[in-house]
């Protein structure tokens, strides 16, 4: 019986942990859509795209800031078998009680906003949010029986979804007779539903990974003048900026030295909230900067779920347009001429025929790669070049070692690691530290290698 056998004899009775890592990241790429939301509209606009500012799970899942607007953003998926929402659950799994006390904590300097992935059932819910439009259009002054009566529904599901050391003194202070909560407290309630608002048509979390660079991405790079081919690299690593302020990280490198820095520092307990917040915080010039990245770098994307290391070699053929199957056989021929170079140097007079060979081979190499690039239809003729290569390293030229015995494969190994040593191109040439930066699933904190 196999490991797989055992495991799955008897059925594992949730799948919570995978769930909950996928709803967090479905969060974590909401956010991202709606920071290139803004930054589309801010330069459709002509506004400085420099006022755009995403603080991620800091007060809500995250905080939407356009200069001194402040938008707070309650994410919730919901299961398209669960149907739509229905009022009580609005207010506790879909976090608008929640949204009330941090706008209160803010003293009612924001807006607020429910993203969901599904509608809101006809009847209360549908009010609800009907509701809170024409209080936010109409402004203060007397409410029609529908509006007082919806107000005083919210409360009463506010002030059962909050706990109770959360609840101010003045909120049911002075109650009226038979009431529940104060008038101050109702008072309050109406405003709040005056700045709230709904967006109810996410891209589920199902679809929206495969979904996100077409509709989101490609509209943006239009918008700035780059190319929209990028959409699926540029994707990757906007989104990958939003999954690490959502734990409240920056680049590995930079948060090590920054939590040195503030450990030995004698800081105020506001500078501290300060750095706390700036740690969760995307700035419009950080995706900005992550888009030249995919534009100058010009790196295809690599499949999420392939955990490939970024290696100089692995890198520089998925640019030049290579498949997985080329880039895992281009490593392995190296590792083998790699093998055969160490058993050779420890043979004496070999040292001369090994670099006789590899100017040989760099010769026959270049000529190639200026064939290929002079009659190239577009960048990427990495695999054609490839392909050619299997010829050329058939050669008798280079196969003739002098004192070595070398067949095609280990000489299609020396050029795989000439490649690593960036004395070979399958491309026009281009930053290989700007791309081991862009390269998506790269291992964390792990360095490029030979």
């Amino acid at each position: 019986m196999t490991a797989i056998d055992t495991l799955t004899a008897a059925s594992p009775p949730d799948d919570a942990g995978a769930d909950t890592a996928d709803r967090y990241d479905w969060q974590a790429l909401t956010a991202a859509v709606d920071a290139l939301s803004m930054i589309l509209g801010a330069k459709r606009a002509g506004r400085s795209i420099e006022d755009v500012l995403v603080v991620c799970e800091y007060h809500e899942d995250y905080v939407l800031c356009d200069g001194d607007s402040v938008l707070l953003v309650s994410v919730k998926h919901r299961e398209s078998g669960a149907g739509s929402w229905t009022f009580a659950p609005l207010f506790t799994d879909g976090g608008l009680a929640h949204l009330f006390l941090r706008w209160c904590a803010l003293s009612e300097d924001s807006r607020c906003r429910l993203v969901t992935n599904v509608g809101l059932r006809n009847g209360e819910p549908a009010r609800l949010s009907q509701i809170c439009e024409r209080l936010r259009t109409a402004g203060p002054g007397p409410r029609t029986f529908e509006e007082s009566e919806m107000i005083r529904s919210a409360c009463a599901r506010i002030l059962d979804a909050i706990p109770a050391d959360k609840v101010v003194p003045e909120w049911a202070a002075r109650l009226p007779a038979g009431g529940r909560w104060s008038q101050v407290f109702e008072d309050a309630v109406t405003r709040f539903l005056g700045i709230l608002s709904f967006d109810c048509d996410r891209v589920s979390r199902h679809h929206l990974p495969a979904a996100a660079a077409a509709m989101y991405m490609r509209p943006v790079l239009q918008e700035l003048g780059i190319d929209d081919s990028l959409a699926d690299a540029a994707w990757e690593t906007v989104s990958g900026l939003f999954r690490e302020r959502m734990r409240g990280r920056t680049t590995p490198a930079r948060e090590a030295m920054e939590i040195r820095i503030r450990s030995l520092a004698d800081l105020t307990p506001e500078a501290r909230e300060c750095h706390r917040a700036e740690d969760r915080a995307i700035a419009g010039e950080d995706i900005l900067r992550a888009l030249a990245i995919a534009r100058d770098v010009a790196i295809l994307p690599v499949p999420r779920g392939r955990s490939m290391a970024p290696t100089r070699l692995a890198i520089k053929l998925v640019n030049a347009g290579c498949h997985d199957t080329t880039v895992h056989a281009a490593e392995a021929a190296a590792r083998q001429w790699r093998e055969y170079e160490l058993d050779m140097n420890l043979q004496p007079g070999t040292a001369q025929d090994l670099a006789r060979l590899k100017v040989r081979t760099l010769l026959a190499v270049s000529d190639l790669h200026e064939r290929c690039a002079e009659g190239a239809e577009q960048a990427d003729y990495g695999p054609v070049m490839w392909r050619m290569m299997r010829d050329v390293v058939r050669e008798p030229r280079l196969q003739d070692g002098g004192g070595l015995f070398v067949d095609d494969e280990l000489i299609l190994g020396l050029v795989c690691d000439l490649t690593s040593e960036c004395k070979v191109w399958f491309s026009d040439y281009f930053d290989i530290d700007a791309g081991r930066d862009a390269f998506p699933n790269r291992l964390e904190g792990e360095t490029v290698t030979s």
